[in-house]
């Protein structure tokens, strides 16, 4: 079982808000985390560690001034989608974690992009997020 917290968090710039991470990492039990609106350019395990446990070790993102540290399965203007893999079977499932724009005019591009972005039948996947 796959237990996702996602979350806008509306920045994650202090220990406060570090302070309620932590709390409700611990409270869901999840082993995925999914942030909006960290309002962060640059995410490294240093400050991942701030809020996150240590078996949190791997992480993507997809910072506020649009560029991205990794190469995750796929990025968008309004999503970052990360692959998971089942150990015990090898099975994979694509997790997407969007972050839908405010303004009107990039919200009709977020509904075109969200109405053209068909997950393939034979791919398992998720998606999750601030649709705004």
């Amino acid at each position: 079982d796959w237990k996702i917290l996602t979350w806008n968090i509306r920045g994650l710039n202090g220990q406060d808000k570090w302070v309620q991470v932590q709390r409700k990492i611990k409270e869901s039990g999840c082993s995925i985390i999914c942030l909006q609106e960290t309002k962060r350019t640059v995410v490294d395990n240093h400050f991942i560690h701030n809020f996150c446990p240590k078996r949190f070790n791997k992480f993507d993102y997809l910072p506020s001034n649009g560029r991205f540290s990794e190469t995750p399965v796929d990025v968008t203007d309004f999503s970052l989608s990360v692959e998971f893999k089942y150990t015990t079977s090898n099975k994979t499932w694509i997790l997407t974690n969007i972050y839908g724009p405010c303004s009107d005019d990039r919200k009709v591009q977020f509904a075109h992009w969200l109405q053209n972005n068909i997950i393939p039948d034979h791919v398992e996947g998720l998606i999750v997020g601030d649709f705004n």
